[in-house]
């Protein structure tokens, strides 16, 4: 099942980690892909790349917030609604709704919740302007998202657990904004962090005791 209790936070963090690292080379490849077979011009790029230096509500709320909240009505609501009803000969089917909800949940980036929330006076209206034509569409932004939601389903659906997607989303979106803010080599430090992390945790498992004989 999912929606569990994690049992120890530092494997569970690590984990969701880790992940996220095959999370955001999976989108990469899909975008990068795709741009080849079919480049259009997108911005969001960036404005991801000059994001990293804007004020620290804004990055809570676009690295920590928005993937929690994503994760929470995507992979919890959308993804989880879908897999408990597409059935054939009464087997529950994960890829087709895997597939499905991460259209849906790429799809959603199109639409300007921003500047819809902040009509109803929920928000900062600047911020909303500013932020508007963030996902312009393009086949590679839609696909590279489709895939990383593809991740995200499994993730959620094999630990039983919705924190391990929602550290996978934020640390994927974190490493891309830092590898494009201050290059290739400031990310590879990212990615040796969260390996040192799996070392620390694995180094911290006692090993098991061996049977005495009898």
């Amino acid at each position: 099942g999912v929606d569990g209790a994690p049992r120890r936070l530092l494997p569970m963090l690590a984990t969701g980690l880790l992940w996220a690292i095959p999370t955001f080379l999976v989108m990469d490849f899909a975008y990068h892909g795709t741009q080849l077979l079919y480049p259009q011009s997108e911005p969001a790029p960036e404005i991801l790349r000059r994001l990293i230096f804007m004020p620290l509500d804004v990055l809570l709320y676009n690295f920590v917030i928005v993937a929690a909240l994503e994760e929470w009505v995507f992979r919890k609501g959308v993804h989880k609604a879908i897999y408990s009803r597409l059935k054939i000969a009464g087997k529950q089917l994960f890829w087709p709704a895997a597939i499905l909800s991460s259209l849906i949940f790429s799809a959603a980036h199109y639409v300007d919740w921003a500047s819809m929330l902040a009509y109803v006076g929920i928000g900062d209206g600047n911020l909303a302007g500013s932020l508007a034509q963030t996902y312009a569409f393009t086949w590679a932004g839609f696909l590279a998202r489709t895939a990383g939601g593809m991740i995200l389903a499994f993730l959620y659906h094999r630990s039983g657990l919705l924190l391990v997607p929602m550290i996978a989303h934020f640390g994927s979106n974190l490493l891309e904004s830092v590898g494009m803010r201050w290059g290739f080599s400031y990310f590879l430090a990212g990615v040796a962090l969260i390996f040192a992390l799996q070392w620390f945790r694995g180094s911290r498992v006692p090993a098991p005791e061996k049977e005495r004989p009898a």
